[in-house]
């Protein structure tokens, strides 16, 4: 997928230069640069896709990564969106363009050779069909500009949400006012780590909760972030505890580890509980008693083959199953 993607980009890019620049010296000097511009963009998310070379990624320092994996990162982004604006009206012109080749190729009543035959010369003004697959790769530095701007003006942010009120029915009136502070999708990997952790920490802990839930995906594809995860989530702070769930990302990663109940997460849960996180893996806690009892429930990815295709789909049913039983047993 990734190199078709990029191969419909550069077919664009190509069709462009062609329509738009007359002089064939100036479309070759072009189409030259516009190819090292597109090897210097895809050799980094290359390596990015080779997993073998992901253990090596924590050892790039972060301002070699923003000089030449963050433009990558933005072109991938840029390749995915033309697709889904520029794809759609390309398989429509492809397939009436190939009805009309069809039918002149059949067999028409009437209809002289000599007729069919049309000279053009001395063409100086474009078709609309010229007009618009030209038009098409000229969208790509646009895009690309527009997620480079996303890929570096977001760098060092934490995009904290409003707070919520979020009413429960019959909720105890020993919990009423309860803070939850939710923090989801880390991604601890080359971009993100140690550092980043640390202040995302101090915001977290500026805000007092009662209770903090790290929602999955806490690492990004290697286990080798777990040194990182830990040492910068160190510190972190809630009255009622501060408690996670495993994510696709995060069962991919540590894929390996077994135990008589678990297959995959096992270090990260580890790793998680020397610093006080408590990994809820398809079991609840309770916080008050009686009738001031509260359920936290946490599930696992419950898909547990990461090479397989469904891996990354949800799984309803075992979600219902295990849903059923933690409520079973909570009465």
């Amino acid at each position: 997928l990734f190199i078709f993607l990029n191969l419909f980009a550069c077919l664009a890019l190509v069709r462009a230069v062609r329509i738009w620049i007359r002089s064939p010296q100036r479309q070759r000097m072009i189409l030259w640069y516009v190819a090292l511009a597109l090897i210097a963009l895809n050799a980094p998310l290359a390596l990015f896709f080779y997993r073998p070379f992901d253990p090596s990624f924590l050892e790039i320092p972060p301002w070699f990564l923003r000089v030449f994996f963050y433009p990558a990162t933005a072109w991938l982004a840029t390749i995915i969106f033309f697709f889904i604006i520029a794809g759609p009206p390309t398989l429509i012109l492809t397939v009436a363009r190939a009805l009309t080749w069809l039918s002149k190729k059949l067999p028409r009543n009437g209809c002289n050779n000599a007729e069919a035959a049309v000279v053009t010369q001395g063409k100086t003004t474009l078709s609309r069909r010229e007009f618009l697959t030209g038009s098409a790769g000229i969208l790509i530095p646009g895009i690309y500009g527009v997620a480079a701007y996303g890929v570096y003006g977001n760098l060092d942010e934490l995009d904290i949400s409003e707070e919520y009120a979020v009413p429960i029915p019959y909720l105890p009136q020993s919990l009423e006012g309860l803070t939850i502070v939710q923090l989801s999708d880390l991604h601890v990997g080359p971009y993100i780590r140690e550092k980043e952790l640390q202040y995302l920490v101090s915001r977290t802990n500026e805000l007092h909760p009662d209770l903090v839930v790290i929602t999955g995906d806490i690492l990004d594809r290697h286990l080798s972030s777990i040194s990182d995860t830990v040492r910068g989530l160190t510190g972190i702070k809630a009255s009622l505890g501060v408690f996670a769930v495993l994510g696709n990302h995060d069962i991919s990663s540590d894929r390996y580890s077994y135990s008589a109940r678990y297959r995959g997460g096992i270090n990260i849960a580890e790793g998680l509980k020397s610093i006080g996180i408590h990994t809820l893996r398809n079991e609840a806690v309770y916080f008050g008693s009686r009738q001031d009892r509260l359920a936290l429930l946490g599930l696992d990815w419950l898909s547990y083959s990461p090479g397989s295709r469904s891996f990354f789909s949800y799984q309803q049913t075992l979600t219902q199953q295990q849903l059923r039983r933690l409520a079973a047993e909570a009465g």
